[in-house]
């Protein structure tokens, strides 16, 4: 799934933990509940959201952003 955005545009994503997000074209500013620090995210690059709660992400550009999924969690296995 891709989503454009154009130029100071928000998107909030609640409790997307583990969803991986690929800029496209453009850049975009990512910060998360509870993290201190926030992520510019440039075209080419992608970012996984390591938290639960809200993440909100802006346009510092006009961009287009994919939803890459969510990783599988590590050491879960079938029983």
């Amino acid at each position: 799934m891709t989503i454009d955005l154009p130029y100071d545009s928000m998107l909030t994503l609640p409790d997307a933990q583990g969803l991986r997000l690929a800029c496209v074209k453009g850049a975009l500013w990512i910060t998360q509940d509870g993290d201190r620090s926030d992520t510019v995210l440039e075209a080419g690059r992608t970012f996984e959201i390591s938290r639960g709660g809200k993440t909100i992400v802006v346009a510092v550009r006009d961009a287009r952003m994919a939803i890459v999924g969510k990783q599988k969690p590590r050491g879960s296995g079938a029983f």
